[in-house]
């Protein structure tokens, strides 16, 4: 006989738009064995459904593995972004690994050595592009692991800002090239580390602050 509180989620979560494979994932997922879920599920024939919530075998209550599917949009727009910044590696990646061999004839024997460079540095940023694309599904998708991920990365981007700042601050008042040139590559270093800097912390705080985020990746 099917447990009726199985057969009273299954009801409640059907015209939500979940499919039958959607709900039978989550339940077993929450605890309940597949004979009993496939036994709700045939049980279920319409009629007066019921949106009382179930718990599952420790308690928690089932309607909250759907509340943690609501991503913030701006997680969603990281994600977006992560997959943009996929692209572009892949495409500078194609050139680090094209680019040398229309040149070698005119390099001669320096050639192979760049040629090994640059396929380095190529494969580097098709490896960073697949971190990228898995960092963009996993945010999306509300996956822990993938929060954590981004407060790394932003924490490092933080950190590079601020010795970002500190080169600038340094080629400012180096005496080793020209006034100008100093000037020009200090103010440069300093207002892009300035930039990285804001941009990452404020990235870092939200993801790890934020309690809609906290939840959203409970």
């Amino acid at each position: 006989m099917a447990d009726q509180r199985v057969v009273d989620y299954i009801r409640a979560q059907l015209p939500r738009g979940f499919t039958k494979e959607q709900i039978r994932g989550g339940l077993i997922s929450q605890g309940w064995s597949a004979q009993k879920v496939d036994d709700a599920m045939r049980e279920v024939s319409g009629g007066n459904i019921s949106q009382k919530g179930i718990v599952n075998h420790e308690g928690t209550d089932l309607h909250s593995m759907n509340e943690k599917k609501n991503v913030p949009g701006l997680i969603k727009f990281f994600s977006i972004m992560n997959y943009i910044g996929a692209g572009t590696m892949i495409l500078i990646g194609l050139q680090f690994v094209a680019g040398p061999a229309s040149i070698s004839s005119i390099l001669g024997a320096f050639a192979v050595q760049l040629i090994n460079i640059f396929l380095g540095i190529g494969i580097g940023m098709f490896i960073l592009a697949v971190l990228y694309i898995f960092l963009g599904m996993g945010l999306w998708k509300g996956q822990r692991w993938a929060r954590i991920v981004m407060i790394v990365f932003s924490l490092i981007g933080f950190i590079v800002g601020i010795l970002g700042i500190a080169a600038g601050i340094l080629f400012s008042g180096s005496q080793q090239l020209s006034q100008g040139l100093s000037i020009n590559y200090g103010l440069s270093g300093i207002i892009s580390g300035i930039i990285a800097t804001i941009i990452n912390g404020l990235i870092a705080a939200y993801m790890i602050f934020n309690k809609k985020v906290k939840e959203a990746f409970a």
